[in-house]
């Protein structure tokens, strides 16, 4: 890669890790929420449960941010 792409893929991985960290507060507000107005208490246990969750989540996102930044630099390199 050169510097540009390295650039461009830098931004990408900032951007992914921004929205993951936004779903990740987003879900667990929403879940908390849920068990708080059904009666139960939300505990530490319930948030590594979400962050499980929101890492799979993330490393999928990750790989598929890659690849379309990969896609993006083959077709602009061809242009």
């Amino acid at each position: 890669m050169d510097l540009q792409e390295d650039n461009e893929y830098e931004l990408e991985l900032k951007k992914a890790k921004k929205e993951y960290l936004i779903a990740a507060d987003f879900l667990k507000g929403y879940f908390r929420f849920i068990y708080e107005n059904a009666g139960k208490k939300w505990t530490e246990k319930d948030d590594a449960e979400i962050e499980k969750v929101m890492c799979a989540i993330k490393n999928l996102a990750y790989w598929e941010s890659v690849k379309a930044t990969r896609i993006m630099t083959k077709r602009q390199k061809s242009e």
